[in-house]
């Protein structure tokens, strides 16, 4: 959402139900008199709900038989399918290193240590700099190291 999709348009509202706004120009929205509102978490359930179902097809349709599962990210859709792929009897590792940090926490994982679980989903958001960048955090030397029949879900941004 930015000047050239908007430009000339008669769009005075965007909304968005994602937790990230990297995909927006918001000066560009107020500058312009668009307002713009934004509802993180409203769809957690949805896609949590989008991630299990997508495992479980694969699983049904390559017949896999998976033991473990890494949930990178531990926020509002993570921790949900976190609780669920743990319900389905998966040993599930979590990597957060934020969420780790702040909380103290040392039983999550570094995302090196997990390239071998048999399903890997994300769920963070687009951070491009800092301590914890997420882009192209699953690089091409990352996915090199999957085993075969592994199953990779992103329900982040694109260039995570």
């Amino acid at each position: 959402m930015n000047e050239a999709l908007l430009k000339g348009t008669k769009v005075k509202f965007v909304g968005t139900a994602t937790i990230g706004t990297d995909h927006l120009d918001k000066n560009y929205l107020s500058d312009n008199g668009i307002t713009f509102a934004s509802a993180p978490g409203c769809n957690s359930f949805a896609v949590s709900e989008w991630v299990i179902t997508a495992v479980l097809e694969l699983i049904s349709k390559f017949e896999l038989n998976p033991k473990t599962a890494a949930v990178i990210g531990h926020g509002n859709i993570g921790s949900k399918v976190t609780k669920i792929l743990s319900a389905l009897g998966l040993t599930v590792k979590v990597v957060d290193p934020p969420k780790a940090e702040i909380e103290k926490r040392n039983d999550f994982y570094a995302i090196d240590d997990v390239l071998a679980c048999d399903i890997l989903t994300f769920h963070t958001p687009m951070i491009k700099s800092g301590k914890y960048p997420t882009y192209h955090l699953m690089n091409a030397e990352r996915l090199s190291k999957l085993k075969t029949n592994t199953v990779l879900l992103n329900s982040s941004r694109g260039a995570v």
